[in-house]
């Protein structure tokens, strides 16, 4: 599979799981010259750790959403956490893999495509429980272009 593309199914598959509570529209996948030290790309040049990530939570909550302007309590922070544990066994499926990388595909590569598609597919989702914490999330993974 395209490295690009695999880069992106850990966090198109917990964006999918999710239910509001990830952003993947507002992931970067890019490592800025102000990246390059920390420890996702370190690990990655250093230790040659292909698929390495940073996954950030702000304790004030959610930006937009029902529960905006709320902050997160510590059962919703430890919910994060075990959604993505349970995403990255998730992602060690061939078939979970297969299928992320094949609706990645179809999303294609464009920003603006992208966008629309993702806004789309939040529609069908139902946000009735959309929490985005995307002003606050950097997931990033380093080595990762695109």
């Amino acid at each position: 599979a395209d490295r690009r593309l695999l880069a992106r199914v850990l966090p198109y598959v917990l964006w999918r799981a999710s239910s509001g509570a990830f952003s993947y529209g507002d992931s970067h996948f890019k490592v800025k010259r102000n990246k390059e030290s920390t420890g996702r790309v370190v690990v990655n040049r250093e230790l040659g750790v292909p698929l390495s990530y940073t996954l950030e939570v702000t304790y004030a909550g959610p930006s937009v959403g029902p529960l905006a302007g709320t902050h997160f309590t510590c059962a919703q922070l430890q919910q994060i956490g075990a959604l993505f544990c349970t995403t990255v066994l998730d992602c060690c499926n061939p078939h979970v893999q297969a299928e992320a990388l094949s609706e990645l595909r179809a999303l294609g590569s464009g920003k603006a495509g992208m966008a629309a598609a993702l806004a789309s597919a939040d529609g069908q989702r139902g946000n009735e429980s959309e929490t985005d914490t995307s002003s606050d999330e950097d997931v990033t993974p380093a080595g990762g272009g695109g």
